[in-house]
């Protein structure tokens, strides 16, 4: 992911939040907020923010 990703991404997060799918909105927080990354799939918005947010894949040196 490229740093504007990654602004992009978390930009995006923060104002569709933590939303699960809706039958009423029939997308899911990562449709919305890869259909504003050009190129990028939901899956892989998805995938991104797990490894980038999870302390369990983070190197040992960087946990508290």
């Amino acid at each position: 992911m490229s740093q504007q990703e990654e602004d992009l991404i978390l930009r995006m997060y923060r104002l569709v939040g933590d939303r699960e799918k809706n039958v009423f909105l029939q997308n899911t927080r990562w449709e919305i907020i890869a259909g504003r990354v050009p190129g990028r799939k939901a899956v892989e918005i998805e995938r991104y923010w797990i490894m980038r947010n999870n302390t369990h894949f983070l190197p040992p040196s960087s946990k508290f």
